[in-house]
């Protein structure tokens, strides 16, 4: 399995994200939990991927 086909859609969220939320100002609060919730999918995949690479030593 590509590491880069598996964190391809998390980037592609995250940029979906982060353009609504320079088009479109909110609440301040409303855009941090944006870039929190994109910043938490990205370190969950990056977990995940480490996960993987250690337990297969």
């Amino acid at each position: 399995m590509n590491s880069r086909t598996l964190l391809a859609p998390r980037y592609v969220l995250a940029d979906l994200l982060l353009t609504r939320l320079a088009r479109r100002r909110g609440t301040i609060l409303r855009d941090i939990l944006l870039v929190a919730g994109c910043a938490g999918l990205i370190g969950a995949a990056l977990g995940y991927l480490l996960g993987m690479a250690l337990a297969a030593r």
